[in-house]
C-alpha cells in the first residue's frame, strides 16, 4: 500500500475529527455546511463520506474523542492503510480528491494554514508585529 496516500489523507480526517469531536460522523451526514467550515474541513468531510462505515469511521470518531492522543491517530493510519489496500479503486479516487483539496500542512496549537495573504500572520503569546506600506 502506498504510504504517501495514507499520509496525505490522515491530516484531513484528523482535522475533521478534531473540529467535530465524537459527533464527526453525524456532521459528515449533514450536507449543509457554512463557508468557514467548508474551507477548513471540507476535504476531510468529502473523504470521510466515502469511509464513514466500518473501521475507518470508528477510528475517526475515536480521534474526535481524544484529538491529542497519538495512539488514536496511529490506529486511524492503520485502518486507512487496510482500506486502501483492500480497495485500489477507492485509493485512486482519494488520490483524485486530494489533488482538488486545499493544502493542509499546519497542525497543532496556534498553527495556521494560509491560502493567500498580503499581511501579517502571527501566533504566540506576547508577540507583536508592524507592517509598513
Amino acid at each position: 500500500m502506498d504510504g504517501d496516500l495514507v499520509a496525505a489523507v490522515l491530516p484531513y480526517l484528523t482535522t475533521l475529527a478534531t473540529a467535530y469531536g465524537t459527533a464527526v460522523l453525524d456532521q459528515v451526514r449533514n450536507e449543509a455546511a457554512d463557508a468557514t467550515t467548508e474551507a477548513t474541513v471540507g476535504a476531510g468531510r468529502r473523504l470521510l463520506r466515502r469511509l464513514r462505515a466500518g473501521p475507518v469511521g470508528e477510528a475517526v470518531v475515536k480521534v474526535g474523542a481524544e484529538p491529542g492522543n497519538p495512539h488514536r491517530v496511529t490506529v486511524l493510519r492503520m485502518q486507512l492503510q487496510d482500506a486502501f489496500a483492500a480497495d485500489p479503486e477507492m485509493a485512486a479516487e482519494f488520490t483524485t480528491l486530494l489533488t482538488q483539496a486545499p493544502p493542509l500542512t499546519a497542525s497543532g496549537p496556534r498553527a495556521v494554514v494560509v491560502g493567500n495573504n498580503e499581511g501579517i500572520v502571527q501566533t504566540g503569546d506576547g508577540s507583536s508585529a508592524w507592517q509598513q506600506r
